[in-house]
């Protein structure tokens, strides 16, 4: 048996949903209360503005964070570029 449906079964499943019309028995706030409260479905009190603003903070710091580092690591790089070699390094320590 192969997987999905049928066109049989495509066409059985479509008329049955006809016969029983489901969308005359749907549901939904019948009060002006419910209507309301229906309409704060969505409405997470801010807290999706908030994780936003907190990620934009982040995201401010770490990217200064970042800069400094690199700056740090330029510093560090033209600093050892510019020191005269003493000639006691030992290369054969494997340590290199």
């Amino acid at each position: 048996m192969g997987w999905g449906w049928t066109s049989e079964r495509r066409r059985s499943q479509a008329n049955g949903i006809r016969r029983g019309k489901p969308w005359t028995r749907s549901t939904g706030p019948r009060t002006i209360e419910g209507e309301a409260r229906a309409a704060r479905n969505a409405d997470r009190g801010g807290q999706r503005r908030a994780r936003r603003e907190t990620a934009k903070a982040l995201n401010v710091g770490l990217r200064a964070q970042r800069e400094s580092v690199g700056e740090v690591i330029t510093l560090a790089t033209r600093w050892h570029e510019h020191q005269p070699d003493t000639g006691t390094h030992n290369r054969d320590d494997g340590l290199a």
